[in-house]
């Protein structure tokens, strides 16, 4: 009975050596309770603990205790830490941890509350900065000989030493058995994978990863975006080969089409859904009525990781493939429209031959287009074709060069006051902002200066503050809702004629009712907030804007941007004045509401981790902490994307919604 439970207690020690390793290399890995579950019918998950305590003290404190520290401390550490990489991949060295420790040893008790917190909020950034510093050459030395002689071992059929165990030799000199693990990735690369993945790859499995990945390449060649390697590995692979593994398979395989699929596409996890934020940016653009960046422009945003508009066009069809079509796509404009868009262009032409200012292309879209043709520049390709030598001459991008060096001398001068703004050097040289902030981005970052064109036009700290509060109300109240399985539409248009926009909005129609019913079950915050419930149940929408300033003439200007007869707004404040001691503000608009944040909270019904991270972007937008509410939002966005798989709901949305229920969109605001 007692080998017995050696063998098992074996068992245990090697399941918490695999466990750690995947902790170490970024894999997902199993909680003591998980491994517990295994091996409950011999030992009570105490003893399972003591194991993992008893033979792997450092790593089991890092990945299984989590340190007890308050949430305040524990926020801080992560800002802290947050501090260092931007600081890192600004081109500066980063603070190592254990100073950062001694910054905070009057709150932790251990230097392992850092690395625990950085490990767990920072993984792949953690590994790169921290645990991957280069070693001093004698110790890398020392662990490329102890792997040869355990590499050795194995030829000769001794069971060598896991990563783990060759890492307990030297935790006073590394930091992490990911530094371990790497090393033996880069320097035996074949034994690595047969020795410490725990992996042997059957042929039969091998020829079966050859055609899923073959699949893959035929479905791109057919115009479709292919699975990532990391995507075709967790759905078919996970169980038989590391992802490493079936990279090297595809890439033995099928050279060429993998370098052109996965070489250039493979970018991180976290670039690919920053870059699907990015087009549906645009497409929102596009459907508020503003002209949406070129693929082109997008590709050169996020050169560094995408190098071909292949790519760009591949996701945007994936994102959306009929707004692709409809922006992105050869526009296709019936001949009469046409037509009357050359006839629109040369009397522009005329008029600028008589010595009179022609509109720009966005005017004239404006004015006479909008309604029959989407985007801008369909008008300027119309134009370039029917009249390319005087289009180059009124609207061309080319400016003359006495102009343009004017332009680039007033951006580097940083102390005029009569150049500050880009509205200030575009008024001067009669061009547009466009244009000074084109010349800005691509001719005088990098030639003139290193400065880049963010720091010389820098972005309202409170405006910029306002906006990236507002967006992480947005995605929260979507992911509240959607659970709801209801809708919030964030950026709505809801007047065609000046295209002002609303934060967000509720549908109070047939079954999308949801916020009346809310009030209808909780009469005290009708009290509160001073509604009729008869007189809400007849409205077709709530309409939500956020706001900093509830001063009594930004209340009075949106008010008159905003008010709907049959919609009720809710103004929110954000930062609400200590002068006011109730939860709403009166109000002499009939249909409209100013209540304070918390009072919002409560009438939307949001709780649990929702209302925490609610309550903690509204804690750091009142102490003005810009860098941790952008840090948050990223969170939000990136963990809102693998959740739902899209955006946003917006106008499209609404739209469809609308048309499903026999509403006409343009009648409904």
């Amino acid at each position: 009975m007692g080998s017995m439970k050696e063998e098992i207690k074996k068992e245990i020690i090697s399941r918490f050596e695999q466990e750690i390793e995947k902790f170490n290399l970024g894999e997902p890995h199993k909680s003591v309770s998980q491994i517990h579950e295994e091996f409950k019918e011999h030992f009570s998950d105490k003893t399972i603990q003591n194991i993992g305590k008893t033979y792997f003290p450092e790593d089991y404190k890092i990945i299984y205790s989590k340190p007890k520290v308050s949430q305040e401390v524990y926020r801080d550490i992560k800002v802290r830490i947050a501090i260092e990489i931007d600081r890192f991949y600004s081109g500066y060295s980063a603070t190592p941890l254990e100073q950062i420790y001694k910054e905070f040893k009057n709150v932790i008790n251990s230097v392992d509350t850092i690395y625990y917190i950085g490990k767990k909020e920072f993984l792949d950034e953690y590994n790169e900065i921290w645990a991957r510093q280069p070693l001093p050459d004698e110790v890398m030395r020392e662990i490329i000989n102890i792997l040869k002689k355990e590499i050795l071992n194995y030829k000769n059929g001794i069971k060598p030493k896991s990563i783990s165990r060759i890492h307990k030799d030297f935790q006073e000199k590394v930091k992490s058995s990911s530094v371990i693990a790497k090393i033996a990735r880069g320097n035996f690369p074949k034994y690595y994978y047969e020795i410490w993945t725990k992996v042997k790859i059957t042929p039969e499995i091998k020829d079966k990863a050859i055609k899923r990945i073959k699949r893959e390449i035929d479905f791109y060649k057919s115009g479709h975006e292919p699975l990532s390697i990391r995507d075709i590995w967790k759905e078919d692979f996970q169980p038989y080969m590391s992802e490493g593994q079936l990279g090297e398979i595809g890439r033995k395989a099928y050279p060429e089409d993998y370098e052109l699929i996965w070489g250039a596409y493979r970018i991180p996890v976290e670039v690919k859904e920053y870059l699907i934020k990015t087009i549906n940016n645009e497409i929102s653009k596009y459907d508020s009525g503003k002209t949406p960046d070129s693929i082109r422009q997008i590709q050169q945003k996020f050169g560094k990781w995408v190098k071909s508009k292949d790519h760009i066009i591949s996701i945007a069809k994936n994102v959306n493939s009929e707004k692709y079509d409809e922006i992105w796509s050869i526009p296709r404009i019936p001949e009469h429209i046409k037509i009357q868009v050359i006839e629109v262009i040369r009397n522009e032409i005329a008029k600028y031959k008589d010595g009179l200012e022609p509109r720009n292309i966005k005017e004239i879209w404006e004015d006479n287009f909008i309604q029959v043709i989407k985007t801008r520049d369909t008008i300027s390709d119309i134009a370039k074709k029917a009249f390319p030598n005087e289009y180059d001459l009124i609207w061309g991008k080319e400016i003359p060069d006495d102009k343009r060096i004017g332009i680039i001398q007033d951006i580097l001068d940083y102390g005029n006051p009569n150049v500050r703004t880009i509205g200030q050097i575009a008024h001067k040289y009669g061009v547009s902002n466009t244009t000074v902030i084109r010349i800005s981005v691509n001719e005088v970052k990098g030639c003139y200066t290193s400065f880049s064109h963010e720091e010389r036009f820098p972005q309202d700290f409170f405006a910029a503050l306002g906006t990236i509060l507002h967006n992480i109300i947005k995605y929260l109240i979507t992911a509240h809702f959607w659970r709801k399985n209801s809708k919030a539409y964030s950026e709505i248009i809801v007047d065609f004629n000046t295209r002002v926009l609303i934060d967000n909005f509720f549908l109070n129609v047939k079954s999308h009712n949801y916020l009346y019913k809310v009030l209808e079950c909780n009469r005290y915050l009708v009290k509160e907030m001073h509604l009729d419930i008869d007189e809400t149940r007849n409205i077709n929408g709530f309409m939500f804007d956020y706001t900093n300033d509830v001063s009594e003439k930004n209340i009075r200007k949106k008010g008159k941007k905003y008010q709907k007869k049959d919609k009720l707004l809710f103004i929110v404040g954000t930062r609400w004045p200590r002068k006011y001691k109730k939860r709403i503000i009166e109000t002499s608009f009939k249909n409209i509401r100013i209540i304070k944040h918390d009072l919002f909270a409560e009438f939307i019904g949001i709780d649990g981790k929702i209302l925490d991270i609610f309550n903690y972007a509204i804690g750091l937008n009142y102490i003005f902490d810009l860098n941790a509410l952008k840090e948050t939002l990223m969170g939000i966005e990136n963990n809102f994307l693998k959740k739902f798989g899209r955006d946003l709901f917006k106008n499209d949305d609404l739209k469809k919604d609308l048309e499903k229920k026999g509403i006409r969109y343009d009648d409904f605001f």
